[in-house]
């Protein structure tokens, strides 16, 4: 039974879920901390926020970070946005953005970078090996571009050039249909999994959004139909290790700036393993003199519930672990520490 793996940062949640954005205050987030949670923010800490009572049931992990910077607003969005897209050899991770009209097959430029390295020749053979099944997201028609590519004979380009085609063609289709139009993934019993419905779920269940911040949802949700005034749109591939395995992505980032606040949404609407999609939206906030961050991050994937459930946690948890806090680490390398007396 396919079940929804809900990384909820907690801190933020309720901004996006129940409670009204509209004249939300960083007293409100604070709010949401425990005593010690809120010295340790205060005193210039990253708090990561983990609720076990909300690992306790198949819904779902809840999870927040929570961070004070010492710069403005404007200056916390611009150095976050560079962090977000800069490559990282530690956890070999290639982010590339996707400029230049794209061709279906695979062959254009956007995507000349993708490829497998040399000590990725396991993850090469399971690749051109796979079925239908939980170890690899891809269509039955892409599965049929799989089992050409395994009879070639160099395997390592074989696999680079299916990757390549795979990525543009899902670009493609979120270009042209959104989540609405994304391909599904085929699994075993002839069942498939639809990762753009069940994201599109995700973003549609974000209420004071829609309410709150109508253009901002209307892009989060319908692109392309809709783009939202005032919201940009970029897009990128990226490659990063992930529990050992190279994982390819394609992502969409959204990003509207008021006088009084930021919203940056980031998606990522295909993800070749593990995980069905990621979707994470950071809250900007004015704290003083200074900027509060919160985060808000929704994992999807299939085994969530029973034996599986523990491997779709970690997986979860490890995305947020090396993706998210590393990216507000950076943050605060980039800008300090809190000041004690912020507010």
């Amino acid at each position: 039974m396919r079940r929804q793996l809900g990384v909820l940062l907690a801190v933020a949640g309720m901004l996006l879920g129940g409670s009204a954005y509209a004249g939300f205050s960083t007293d409100d987030i604070l709010r949401q901390l425990k005593p010690q949670e809120r010295e340790k923010l205060k005193a210039g800490e990253i708090v990561t926020v983990s609720r076990p009572e909300q690992e306790s049931n198949d819904a779902g992990l809840a999870i927040g970070l929570v961070l004070i910077v010492p710069a403005d607003l404007k200056k916390t969005l611009t150095t976050l946005q560079s962090l977000n897209v800069s490559n990282d050899p530690a956890l070999r991770r290639i982010t590339r953005e996707i400029k230049e009209p794209v061709r279906g097959d695979g062959s254009s430029k956007m995507f000349a970078a993708v490829g497998f390295a040399g000590d990725e020749g396991s993850e090469v053979k399971k690749m051109l090996a796979a079925r239908p099944g939980e170890d690899f997201n891809f269509s039955e028609e892409e599965l049929s571009w799989v089992r050409a590519a395994g009879s070639g004979g160099d395997t390592a380009q074989s696999a680079a050039n299916v990757m390549r085609r795979v990525l543009a063609s899902r670009y493609l289709a979120y270009q042209k249909g959104g989540l609405d139009g994304m391909p599904t993934y085929a699994r075993e019993g002839n069942r498939v999994t639809k990762p753009g419905a069940e994201l599109a779920a995700s973003a549609e269940a974000m209420s004071t959004l829609r309410k709150r911040e109508p253009d901002f949802y209307e892009a989060y949700r319908h692109y392309p139909k809709a783009k939202g005034q005032g919201v940009q749109h970029q897009f990128y591939w990226e490659k990063k290790t992930v529990e050992g395995r190279p994982m390819f992505s394609l992502r969409h980032e959204l990003v509207q700036v008021k006088p009084d606040a930021a919203l940056i949404g980031s998606r990522e609407y295909y993800i070749n393993n593990q995980l069905n999609g990621l979707q994470v939206a950071i809250l900007l906030l004015p704290y003083g003199a200074q900027t509060m961050a919160a985060l808000v991050n929704e994992t999807y994937t299939d085994k969530v519930a029973g034996a599986g459930r523990f491997v779709a946690v970690h997986v979860g948890r490890g995305i947020v672990e090396s993706n998210t806090k590393p990216l507000f680490e950076k943050l605060q390398k980039a800008l300090g520490r809190a000041r004690p007396a912020a507010h």
